[in-house]
């Protein structure tokens, strides 16, 4: 199970991080999120956020803040702020374990059709998707096409009966 967590490799999300300047001795900084929140972290938290670029496991990061400050951090302590800290307040978008053996990165999204076009067909169909509408017209659609088929369906002609000459 611990071999699985270390496997996630946290991505930080677009973040604008500011010194924040304070009366205290510690080191601050302020983020506006993307939803135009502030959110004031320690320069401790903007370590572990600058490590988190989606390549590196939790592991690693763990290992790097304790080589470089000389302290013991575990990944298990790091999921634990990811879960209670990171993630609920929009500073981490993915947490999700990627393989190594991926061959791309890169992926290129066009959507087609804007959802907003749509919204209007789902608003009068969605009635369709009832279970006892969807079986009448079911039934109704079998009646209709079983009739259709009777009346201009093909004509099977019998096969031709040939007169036989015996001499």
């Amino acid at each position: 199970m611990n071999k699985k967590k270390n496997n996630l490799r946290p991505l930080k999300a677009k973040l604008d991080i500011y010194p924040l300047s304070t009366y205290e001795k510690r080191e601050f900084y302020q983020i506006k999120t993307q939803k135009g929140n502030f959110i004031k972290i320690s320069a401790e938290v903007k370590i572990l956020l600058d490590l988190m670029d989606g390549t590196r496991t939790t592991k690693e990061i763990a290992d790097i803040i304790n080589k470089r400050y000389n302290v013991n951090i575990t990944p298990l302590y790091i999921e634990e702020i990811l879960q209670t800290r990171l993630i609920p307040n929009g500073l981490v978008v993915s947490n999700k374990a990627i393989s190594k053996s991926s061959s791309s990165k890169i992926s290129i999204r066009i959507p087609l059709v804007r959802s907003n076009n749509l919204k209007w067909i789902g608003n009068y169909s969605s009635f369709l998707f009832d279970s006892k509408v969807a079986v009448i017209l079911t039934i109704i659609s079998i009646i209709i096409l079983s009739l259709y088929f009777y009346k201009f369906g093909m004509k099977v002609n019998p096969p031709l009966k040939e007169k036989i000459k015996i001499e």
